[in-house]
């Protein structure tokens, strides 16, 4: 039987993450069983991770340096299992008394690239940061009414470079969402009305009457007297944005961009850099973030209609955009999960409509759960 090889080399099978296989089979010396997860095969000189796991754990502090000592939702655990826990880096052969020697051996008795010891309780930094661009927008969108009912009216302004700090501040952290959509780009737009009095005489409605709302209320995305036209990228997601019963005859259309639209796309989800390469890990991972949470703030249906505190910020928000001289917002459908992508369109004259036809709601499904009363906080 092969001897068992030393903590210092592992094996490709020791690995789940596609980066660490491909690493581990291009640098292999040998063969022998694993010391790590036991197989027999090629053995890879483990000090050939240091670099990547360097990268990685630059992500992660100790939890007493953490905001309040620990993070709000993450256990505060040592770094061996905190990485594993975030990113599944290891194969399940890998027992977890041989996963706790690994690091230490890919330092070889160097210190980690944070304060403490590989058994220190870490949480990860871009959740933790106090300054980070996440931790700005969390502030942002904190449910008071009194700190944002006003702030669409200070904040007023056509271009972000004549406004105050916070407004820059976020315009430069969404301007690593902006997407250029080409001229021909298809979307949809659904009316819960038709023509006729009865299904038994029913005509789809005019072009004329499937734009947007001609008196311009205020609403999500936009103020009083500015318009916007809410779209989908699919009929499904047009039809299922209206909230209609089953059996109701809705009117579609089909409208196409006249040009090349600049848009703040929050529903692409920003691909998860790789640890291991990734030079900024820590901002990406946050700019991630913000993306992933601005999107649902945005798509979250309202229980009472439109709800001032939520609407006042979501109008602020888009008043930024609109002063980054942006065309529009993409953004996930809250109301067609998951996959549903809704567009609201500031320019009304880069969408040609055509094709309006009628639908008629076959089927809708419902899932809930209960939720306990809550209690206002006691001044």
């Amino acid at each position: 039987m092969p001897e068992m090889a030393s903590k210092d080399l592992c094996c490709e099978s020791c690995f789940e993450h596609s980066w660490l296989r491909q690493l581990a089979k291009q640098n292999n010396k040998g063969s022998g069983v694993c010391f790590y997860c036991g197989t027999t095969g090629a053995l890879v000189p483990i000090s050939v991770f240091h670099a990547g796991f360097t990268n990685l754990l630059k992500d992660y502090i100790p939890a007493e340096y953490a905001n309040g000592g620990r993070d709000s939702c993450l256990p505060s655990v040592p770094v061996i299992e905190a990485i594993e826990r975030d990113w599944k880096l290891f194969s399940r052969r890998v027992p977890t008394q041989k996963l706790d020697c690994f690091l230490p051996a890919v330092f070889n008795g160097q210190e980690p690239p944070f304060r403490g010891g590989f058994s220190t309780p870490v949480v990860p930094f871009h959740r933790n940061a106090m300054s980070t661009a996440y931790d700005k927008w969390l502030d942002f969108w904190l449910l008071d009414p009194h700190s944002f009912s006003s702030w669409p009216e200070r904040y007023t302004t056509e271009d972000v470079d004549k406004v105050g700090t916070f407004v820059n501040q976020a315009a430069s952290h969404l301007g690593h969402f902006v997407r250029i959509l080409p001229s021909g780009k298809r979307f949809w737009r659904a009316r819960a009305e038709y023509l006729g009095t009865s299904e038994w005489e029913c005509q789809p409605l005019p072009l004329e009457q499937m734009g947007h709302n001609p008196s311009c209320p205020a609403s999500r995305l936009n103020r009083a007297g500015e318009k916007v036209l809410y779209c989908a990228e699919t009929e499904k997601t047009a039809l299922a944005e209206i909230r209609p019963g089953r059996g109701y005859i809705c009117t579609t259309c089909e409208i196409v961009s006249s040009r090349e639209l600049s848009v703040l796309d929050l529903a692409e989800t920003r691909s998860i850099p790789n640890p291991f390469t990734a030079i900024h890990l820590t901002w990406e991972l946050d700019l991630h973030r913000i993306a992933r949470n601005l999107s649902a703030e945005i798509a979250k249906p309202t229980s009472r209609g439109e709800d001032p505190v939520i609407y006042s910020k979501a109008q602020c928000f888009a008043m930024i955009i609109r002063g980054m001289k942006l065309d529009g917002v993409r953004f996930s459908s809250s109301l067609d999960s998951p996959n549903g992508v809704n567009v609201a369109l500031f320019d009304i004259s880069a969408a040609d409509f055509s094709n309006s036809r009628m639908a008629i709601v076959t089927h809708t499904e419902i899932k809930f759960q209960h939720l306990e009363p809550k209690t206002p906080p006691s001044h």
